[in-house]
This record gives structure tokens, C-alpha cells and sequence, in this order.
């Protein structure tokens, strides 16, 4: 679709959403509302939308803490598991990759403890992904620390060492 109309698309969806949480009583249900929201505007990392607006960021995050804050001990596992897996999307917009793994991990946990199967692909891709981060960014600083690529100083070594 051409980006004006997702765009349309997810504003009309965002405001479905909120209307139905302004009219319900339900406390469950409310929570449901607030992760779709806070979902949509970090958009779908599966249909491989990565850039998202600040704005959008800072407002799933407000999402992602009414519900965290609101209903802490009583959540179901299901909007836990999906709220952990998107407050790892949050991070990882925010550029605080250590702490998108953090959720990540805690929500793969969940995920493998109590068998959510639709959740095990989402959890694992998100690892996955941070984890290749983590090392670029460790080989990026051994590169800046040391002034060279990890792989030259091995073959270097091994010159010297003939």
C-alpha cells in the first residue's frame, strides 16, 4: 500500500481504538485496547516497518505504562507476554538495546514456561536480532578501542607469528 494510506489507515484504526476504550466499563478489555494501541503505533515489525515517529514512541510507551501500572499483578499472561514484547520494541526505538533484550528475554520466558506457541516466533526473532546488535555494537567498540578490525589484528598475529 502506498504510505498515505497506511498512514490513513492506521489513524482510523487508532481512533477505533480509542473509542472503544473510552465506552468500556471492562477492565480486561481496556487493557486489550491500550497493547492494540501502543501495537499499532509501533507498527508491525513482522511486514518490516522500522521507522517510527518519536511521537508515535513516547505515545505506545504512555500505552504500555496505563497498562503496566493499572492492572501490574492482576494482568493476564497473554497481554503480559505481548506487553513485554513490545515495551522490547519501545527500547529498541529509544536506542537502549540492553534493556530491549531484558524484555525480550523475560517475555521469551513466559513464552517457553507456559506454552504460548503463536508467541514463540515473535520472542525468538526479537533475541535473535538483538543479539546481532549486541555483537556489532561490542565489535564496533573493540574497533574503536583498539583502532582495528578484530579480524586484521588475528591475521596480523598470525603473520607475525610465521
Amino acid at each position: 500500500k502506498e504510505p498515505e494510506t497506511v498512514r490513513a489507515t492506521k489513524e482510523e484504526a487508532y481512533k477505533s481504538y480509542q473509542m472503544a476504550g473510552h465506552y468500556t466499563e471492562n477492565d480486561e478489555f481496556q487493557e486489550y485496547v491500550h497493547v492494540k494501541m501502543a501495537a499499532l503505533l509501533l507498527g508491525s515489525r513482522s511486514r518490516g516497518e522500522r521507522l517510527v515517529d518519536k511521537d508515535d514512541v513516547m505515545n505506545a510507551k504512555n500505552h504500555l505504562d496505563f497498562v503496566e501500572f493499572k492492572v501490574a499483578e492482576n494482568m493476564a499472561l497473554g497481554t503480559r507476554i505481548k506487553l513485554l514484547l513490545l515495551r522490547s520494541d519501545q527500547y529498541l526505538y529509544e536506542d537502549k538495546v540492553a534493556m530491549a533484550m531484558e524484555k525480550a528475554q523475560e517475555a521469551n520466558t513466559h513464552v517457553q514456561r507456559h506454552g504460548f506457541k503463536l508467541e514463540v516466533a515473535p520472542a525468538q526473532s526479537r533475541i535473535d536480532n538483538l543479539s546481532a546488535m549486541i555483537r556489532q555494537e561490542k565489535e564496533e567498540c573493540r574497533e574503536m578501542q583498539f583502532g582495528v578490525n578484530a579480524d586484521d589484528y588475528l591475521a596480523e598475529s598470525e603473520d607475525a607469528s610465521d
